[in-house]
């Protein structure tokens, strides 16, 4: 079934938790418009971003208004980072960097595996760096499995604690010569 545009905006709205701090800011946008030009979903640059999602990806991998929260507070925190105003354009460096610290904020923050699933599933927990844009498989149980090695590893692992990893350590990883095919990095499907 395709979601019309009111259903959408409706499934959005709801998903939100009220007291999460990025509700207020999709309050503040303007509009939710729909894009087949776009492959996941984004927010425009500047003073006054919009949220544009496609509605294929919303029908095909948001079924759950967990999904879909883990989704539009994604691109609500990079409003709320500054990312939107920060920069004229954003490279696909910056912008994986930009994720990789979002996710794993949003991870902590809704770490029951309902939440976390549409990070799980979108990115591949052996392959850098997609690996650090998701927890790893078993993450927080006994089970844990990272998959990484080196100062991937090391990172992917500050990430998914409260520590954190820094935006400079992230961009170190890309300039790091020692990950396979490091010299050719593709950089996954972002949100």
């Amino acid at each position: 079934r395709y979601f019309m545009k009111s259903d959408i905006e409706d499934r959005i709205w709801n998903a939100i938790p009220v007291t999460h701090q990025a509700f207020t800011k999709l309050l503040e946008l303007l509009d939710i418009e729909e894009s087949d030009d776009i492959a996941t979903a984004c927010v425009t640059l500047g003073n006054r971003s919009r949220l544009r999602v496609n509605p294929e990806f919303i029908r095909k991998h948001c079924q759950t208004n967990d999904r879909l929260a883990m989704l539009v507070l994604h691109e609500l925190y990079h409003i709320l980072l500054g990312h939107t105003r920060q920069f004229e354009t954003v490279t696909p460096a910056q912008n994986w960097a930009f994720d990789a610290m979002i996710n794993a904020h949003l991870c902590r923050l809704y770490p029951a595996s309902t939440y976390t699933i549409l990070f799980r599933e979108l990115y591949k927990p052996d392959v850098f760096p997609e690996a650090l844009l998701r927890p790893p498989d078993g993450w927080g149980t006994k089970e844990e499995r990272w998959q990484l090695e080196g100062e991937a590893l090391r990172v992917h692992r500050t990430l998914y604690t409260e520590d954190s990893a820094t935006y400079h350590e992230l961009f170190s990883l890309l300039l790091d010569g020692s990950h396979a095919g490091n010299d050719d990095v593709r950089f996954p499907q972002l949100l």
